[in-house]
């Protein structure tokens, strides 16, 4: 389930190249000069998180919670944790981070407009598998968390030196 979960979704993710490789290694049986785009398993991802969330619904409703639903609680109400709620602070962070992630979309969208981005393949492809891009999807990503992740840290308080990043 939770392997699933992180694996299968709409957005190419660090597992994407790694499925590429597996299906490359498969379709070089038939032509070994065959090189497959790290995207050629968006369908399969996509579809399967549909599927991974309609089980792990049924699951958790009609097995888990049925289950639950019959065992004693076992702690007060007192002592029982208590998350609470976000403060000013955390809100105002999480607010410049979900800016800063769409800033970063908007620049990443914004650098592949042009036809002749250095994003793009020479051809002018952004899903081709010689396009810049498609080489780039690990880092892009881990770039695109990084910001908002660094820009929460420091509008929280939570990184008060450089070092506090790396903990």
């Amino acid at each position: 389930g939770v392997s699933g979960g992180f694996s299968a979704n709409f957005i190419p993710s660090g597992i994407d190249p790694l499925l590429a490789g597996f299906t490359q290694t498969a379709a070089q049986v038939l032509d070994p000069e065959y090189v497959v785009n790290p995207l050629a398993n968006i369908f399969f991802t996509g579809l399967s998180s549909v599927i991974i969330v309609a089980i792990g619904w049924y699951v958790t409703e009609k097995i888990i919670e049925p289950r639950l639903a019959k065992m004693p609680i076992d702690e007060d109400a007192e002592t029982a944790p208590n998350l609470g709620s976000f403060t000013e602070l955390e809100s105002k962070a999480f607010r410049y981070a979900g800016w800063a992630m769409m800033a970063g979309i908007a620049l990443l969208v914004a650098a592949l407009l042009p036809e002749n981005s250095a994003l793009r393949s020479p051809e002018g492809e952004i899903t081709a598998f010689s396009a810049p891009i498609m080489k780039s999807i690990v880092p892009l990503i881990f770039i695109l968390f990084i910001i908002p992740g660094y820009v929460y840290g420091k509008v929280s308080g939570t990184f008060k030196t450089s070092n506090d990043i790396i903990k």
